[in-house]
């Protein structure tokens, strides 16, 4: 299978991942184990996680539903927590039942999710705390649970878990469009959710998934010494007009740095820098830049995310750096935590660039 382009998530493999997770909950070993042990790295235990992960499956389904209009929040069950630290379900399984009975419920809440991934119209849309989501994208979400909390799970109980890697790697294509090409697919989404490390990638301590649909989903590519590198040069050009590059000095750069510009579909709508430390400056530099036309729509902060992820390999600092005039990228720098540490000229520049460290 061609990991680079794996297709598209699909109903059949939520189905098929409900159906391998409730036939591990289902395995001698598990049904015998001791749910009350913690789940893996979850301060819950694994009676809880379960129920927790039934929860989701179910709640992901509900927000398929209302779509005259779509729900512009959680539908408003009555949730409610056993205890401080515990998780908010609306699901709860009965204890009583042991855990065949924990099977049978999350078996009942993937069904009714993979009910109606399969049978939601293409335009039909679901509210997400990381974002308004279409019917793969859901399907892409419980699969997301469905797999990190498995392992979670298998921890706790005793056993043994490694999801399908095609399946993985869909999701990784569908959720996380910055996921590393050419790692080990399940490797690479258990270091996307923070649950283990990556080679050359530090681990995640923060993360979030990109559930927008894919016509509204940014797709950033890497810019490399061969090209493309005219694109870049266009958002780099038109943002900082003080300071023009020519096509062999981004060559220079995208030697040195790591550059990547970001499109909207096919439409170019930012480019990114992340630049390593060296003597001068031990931090990693991460700078975005968004098109005017294109902001104020979230497009800043998942490329800012996407280059942050980057920046994580480098150095356990990051700085950014943003010209003067640039009311909107100073606004935006400020909102995300950085602080302004210096203000500089270049040689012959008459408009100073600022320098932000996020602390």
């Amino acid at each position: 299978m061609d990991f680079a382009d794996p297709g598209p998530v699909t109903a059949e493999d939520l189905a098929e991942g409900v159906r391998l997770v409730v036939d591990l909950l289902r395995s001698p070993a598990a049904l015998a184990a001791d749910w009350d042990a913690p789940a893996g790295p979850l301060e819950w235990s694994c009676w809880e996680t379960a129920e927790h992960l039934a929860d989701d499956l179910f709640s992901y389904a509900a927000q398929l539903g209302p779509q005259a209009p779509p729900a512009p929040s959680h539908v408003p069950f009555v949730w409610r927590r056993e205890a401080p630290g515990k998780p908010a379900n609306v699901i709860f399984a009965e204890r009583a039942g042991g855990p065949e009975a924990m099977a049978q419920v999350l078996d009942a809440c993937g069904a009714l999710h993979v009910a109606m991934v399969r049978t939601a119209a293409p335009q039909a849309r679901a509210f997400h705390i990381f974002g308004t989501t279409d019917a793969e994208g859901s399907a892409s979400m419980g699969l997301v649970e469905l797999f990190a909390h498995a392992d979670d799970l298998a921890r706790g109980l005793g056993l043994a878990w490694t999801p399908p890697a095609e399946v993985c790697a869909r999701v990784l294509a569908r959720l996380f469009p910055e996921f590393p090409i050419g790692t080990d697919p399940w490797a690479t989404l258990r270091w996307a959710t923070g649950r283990g490390g990556l080679p050359g990638r530090a681990r995640r301590t923060r993360w979030q998934w990109d559930s927008a649909p894919r016509s509204e989903q940014l797709r950033i590519v890497r810019v490399t010494p061969k090209g493309p590198l005219t694109d870049w040069q266009h958002v780099h050009n038109t943002i900082i007009p003080t300071h023009q590059l020519s096509l062999e000095e981004i060559r220079d750069r995208a030697a040195r740095n790591r550059l990547f510009t970001a499109y909207l579909g096919d439409t170019l709508v930012g480019c990114s820098t992340v630049r390593p430390p060296d003597e001068e400056t031990p931090a990693a530099t991460v700078i975005a830049r968004i098109l005017p036309d294109h902001r104020r729509r979230g497009l800043g902060t998942r490329l800012h995310r996407h280059a942050r992820t980057e920046a994580a390999d480098l150095a356990p600092t990051v700085e950014t750096c943003v010209l003067a005039t640039n009311e909107d990228g100073l606004a935006f720098a400020l909102a995300a935590g950085y602080q302004e540490t210096e203000r500089y000229l270049l040689p012959g520049d008459t408009i100073p660039y600022i320098t932000l460290t996020q602390p």
